[in-house]
């Protein structure tokens, strides 16, 4: 499925870059942060700076 390929690219992101989630959130094919975030939050259980604050 394209949405969760797009989901883990994004955590991998979030693990190895200190980019920001709104460039993240584009890199990915979203146009808006928050509905990226609420996937993101959908799939993980966390918002993604949660995310990257416990895989750092």
């Amino acid at each position: 499925m394209l949405a969760s390929a797009r989901m883990e690219q994004a955590a991998v992101l979030q693990r190895e870059t200190r980019e920001k989630i709104y460039g993240i959130s584009e890199k990915q094919g979203y146009q808006k942060p928050s509905y990226f975030i609420q996937l993101f939050k959908k799939t993980f259980g966390m918002v993604p700076q949660e995310y990257r604050n416990r895989t750092q």
